[in-house]
């Protein structure tokens, strides 16, 4: 008799109307399920990974599918590839040749994926081993998998190395190893090993990146649902609050659902450090929340019902490929026999989140509206000290701006660690921020210049909550000022020693008008970069140069003018030259080069003002006006004779308005002047 799902949840499913959205989600994963399981292994033709980052949900669909349906030639599949795994070496279970096989052997990444496929395996196929069959199976799990899983966490608590969500994933390996095998006192060695897993997280938010937070939660949420179901005993020694109170930041940062390449529709995230912007959390952890928090946390539940509801409205969409490691996230069969359970769905707007949201990691997210959204700022702004660091980019101040549904300044996202491509995507001169030159190139428009001669970027947050570190960039403001909001950072400590000061302002009226405001000092004369990188994966930017301080970009019915309107070096009016080079843009993560997901060069254009002299103050004022094609034309940014700058309307409405005085800022409100910078 399996313990990892109840007959009454299976009654249920079968009994389930055709129509309704249970029997769809299953439909999609038998489907799945039917095509990753063709051929013998479970690399099937035509795939773009490796063994280890498709086990864990192949074996898991083809379980639960055989356990539905006592499947024969399911059967003989799932025979086969337990056996394989089985009689693998046991450096084979490490992963691929860059992980360490030093011995004793500790577990990595794919040895947890490894150990799940074989948990799923031994408890959903009840009856397709005989028992010596599975004693072998079991022997080798133990042996291959929970003992090395262990040893990379019993590493991380004595050394108090690095830890990330890698803690997560090797502890579900160890912990689910653990339950399947009925082991009492690994199963109290899981229960204590968690209380770092749970300390990972920050109060409403994670720090590495919205992708990592969701693998460390997608594993920590099978272990705790695993628990749950083998030992509910021990349901009072469980948290998952943790990960629930991450919901509001999951909504904000969702955008949208649009078409891919073809008419399968896929939603659209922020994403901010290494995280691929196509991307939504892992289906099961949005039912276990929607199921099992919707009385200790309603809202979460019922956003995290509105979450699941709205990115999986398609079940059968893949790729299912790329799902295991968070590359592109799916759902397994605890999400399809929960489903019904879940809490009712409520949108962010019934639920009542504010348009202006700001989280402990830094992410501060702002909207015009939660219905029929037009216009998304987003700021890697101030941060609380963050329990996790890892995966995160050079882009302290950076920006997201996001136009109906076109993402115009953009965040590269992440490819292949091991790739050139990744270096740069992480640094600062690929992100919506400043950095400082010694002497750049007098380049031109349409002239490349090398990206990191003579550049003092940034430095990287670091600390964990083992190793407190103060966060690098600080909140200054955060508020509406009659309709603007204002968003002012400090981002000094990110740089070195040669900048004294660095500060950063948003000033907006959302959906169609913003204002940024760059303020520096320096100890040695330097020159000042505001780098804008613009999204043309596809092809589709269309880009319109008024002069060198006043272009028009256009994608897919949209369009964005965006003006320098000031700069001053040393206190002098000094007029910035355009320096031009290219990007990357990429579309979602994955493991090996020369893949999909992986940008081309140039897939993003980066405009970038630079000081026309070096100096040791600097301020530049940059304007967005943005709305539909149609409209945008009456969309000015101007000057008023005493230099005020303003942001008009087709309706000629003066939208926002800034005087710039010195290193000071001003925002005009119902006549009055207010400092903002």
């Amino acid at each position: 008799m399996t313990r990892f799902v109840e007959e009454r949840e299976v009654a249920r499913l079968r009994a389930a109307k055709p129509e309704s959205f249970q029997a769809r989600l299953y439909a999609a994963l038998r489907e799945r399920t039917d095509r990753n399981t063709r051929h013998p292994g479970f690399v099937q033709p035509g795939d773009t990974q490796e063994w280890w980052h498709l086990c864990w949900e192949r074996a898991s669909d083809a379980a639960f599918v055989w356990h539905m349906e006592r499947d024969a030639a399911l059967g003989e599949w799932l025979r086969g590839v337990a056996f394989w795994l089985r009689d693998l070496e046991d450096v084979e279970w490490i992963g691929p040749w860059y992980r360490d096989t030093s011995r004793p052997l500790r577990g990595h990444l794919e040895t947890a994926h490894a150990a799940l496929a074989m948990c799923e395996i031994l408890d959903l196929c009840d009856g397709l081993f005989t028992v010596a069959e599975e004693e072998s199976l079991k022997a080798a799990l133990r042996e291959k998998g929970m003992v090395p899983c262990l040893r990379f966490c019993e590493r991380v608590q004595r050394e108090h190395t690095h830890i990330n969500n890698w803690y997560n994933v090797l502890l579900m390996g160890y912990g689910a190893c653990a339950l399947l095998l009925e082991d009492g006192q690994a199963v109290e060695k899981t229960l204590l090993l968690l209380r770092d897993s749970y300390s990972l997280y920050n109060s409403d938010s994670y720090g590495e990146s919205v992708q990592y937070s969701n693998y460390a939660t997608l594993t920590l949420s099978h272990l705790h649902e695993l628990i749950l179901r083998l030992r509910p005993d021990l349901a009072n020694r469980v948290d998952l609050s943790c990960y629930a109170r991450l919901m509001d930041w999951y909504a904000a940062s969702f955008l949208y659902r649009k078409p891919w390449d073809d008419e399968t529709v896929f939603p659209r995230t922020l994403n901010f450090a290494d995280s691929a912007a196509i991307f939504r959390p892992t289906g099961d952890v949005l039912v276990q929340v929607a199921v099992r928090m919707k009385d200790i946390l309603p809202r979460q539940a019922a956003l995290a019902a509105w979450l699941f509801e709205t990115t999986y409205a398609q079940p059968e969409q893949g790729p299912d490929e790329l799902a295991t490691f968070g590359f592109f996230n799916q759902f397994r069969y605890h999400a399809v026999l929960m489903q019904p359970d879940m809490a009712a769905a409520r949108s962010p707007a019934r639920a009542g989140l504010c348009e202006a949201l700001c989280f402990e990691n830094g992410h501060a997210i702002l909207r015009d509206s939660w219905e029929d959204t037009r216009a998304v700022l987003a700021v890697q702004a101030g941060y609380a000290s963050m329990n996790v660091t890892s995966h995160r980019h050079q882009d302290h101040g950076s920006f997201q701006f996001v136009q109906g549904k076109e993402r115009m300044i953009v965040d590269g996202g992440h490819c292949c660690y091991r790739l050139n491509a990744y270096r740069f995507s992480c640094s600062t001169s690929q992100h919506a921020v400043m950095d400082f030159v010694d002497d750049a190139p007098a380049g031109g428009f349409g002239q490349p210049m090398n990206p990191f001669r003579g550049v003092h970027q940034q430095k990287l947050a670091d600390g964990n909550f083992y190793v407190r570190k103060p966060p690098r960039t600080v909140t200054l403001m955060n508020q509406y000022i009659g309709r603007a909001h204002v968003l002012a950072i400090d981002t000094t400590d990110a740089y070195g020693e040669e900048v004294l000061l660095a500060r950063r302002a948003f000033v907006s009226v959302l959906p169609n008008a913003v204002f940024v405001i760059d303020v520096a000092r320096t100890a040695q004369p330097l020159k000042m970069r505001t780098h804008f990188p613009l999204n043309n994966r596809d092809g589709a930017l269309k880009v319109h140069r008024a002069d060198e301080h006043r272009y028009v970009f256009r994608r897919n019915g949209e369009a964005m003018k965006l003006f320098e309107c000031a700069a001053y070096v040393d206190g002098k009016a000094l007029p910035s030259r355009m320096q031009f080079d290219w990007g990357y843009c990429h579309r979602n993560y994955h493991p090996l080069a020369n893949t999909q997901g992986q940008a081309k060069e140039g897939s993003a254009e980066i405009y970038n003002w630079v000081d026309a002299q070096a100096g040791k103050t600097h301020m530049r004022v940059c304007a967005i006006a943005a709305d539909r094609d149609e409209r945008i034309k009456g969309w000015h940014i101007k000057a008023e004779a005493n230099g005020d700058w303003y942001i008009e309307s087709p309706e000629r409405e003066k939208v926002l308005k800034l005087r710039v005085w010195s290193e000071h800022v001003y925002l005009e409100q119902d006549g009055q002047w207010i400092e903002v910078l």
